[in-house]
């Protein structure tokens, strides 16, 4: 929150520093230093508080990402089936439409977790690439890996290797923004 929002962490750090501030005019001034204790203590309480949800948000993360990458790998899979029978239907004379469709929404699925660039072959094969173009289908599907942490604490990190990195058939997926 912004300091204007009275249950922010900054207002409390504002409300603390204030304290500090009238004590440091009065420091003979009783009440003007009980001030300064009572507001050390909500700003502590505020902070584990912080801290709490802090470490909630990076559990859920943590679980979404375990959840993504196991609807990925699902969808990649998907998608190789499908491949083989539109190619199938393909070589005998038959409708692929049908599947077609399929494809497109899983190939969809893909393309919200993951930049691809999408290639189709003239048999029909289709192909997909990472816009850094690791090939997650040609042939048999990639393989995104991810381990969730059922506990995180505040002193794990990725840089530890406490906390799992994503991989793609075995090899780190980069990371963009950091």
């Amino acid at each position: 929150g912004t300091p204007d929002q009275a249950n922010s962490l900054s207002a409390y750090v504002d409300r603390f520093e204030q304290s500090l501030i009238g004590a440091s005019n009065s420091p003979d001034s009783t009440p003007a230093l009980n001030a300064v204790v009572n507001t050390a203590k909500d700003l502590a309480a505020k902070i584990g508080i912080v801290s709490d949800d802090i470490q909630t948000q990076r559990q859920q993360a943590d679980a979404a990402i375990a959840s993504e990458v196991e609807g990925l790998n699902t969808a990649l899979e998907n998608l190789y089936d499908l491949n083989r029978q539109i190619l199938a239907r393909k070589g005998t004379g038959g409708d692929a439409h049908g599947l077609l469709d399929q494809q497109q929404v899983l190939i969809d699925q893909v393309a919200s977790a993951v930049p691809i660039r999408v290639l189709r072959a003239d048999n029909g094969a289709l192909r997909l690439y990472s816009r850094d173009g690791v090939a997650l289908l040609d042939g048999p599907p990639a393989q995104f890996e991810f381990t969730r942490t059922p506990v995180i604490t505040p002193d794990m990190t990725l840089a530890a290797n406490s906390l799992s990195d994503i991989t793609v058939n075995g090899n780190p997926v980069p990371q963009y923004g950091t």
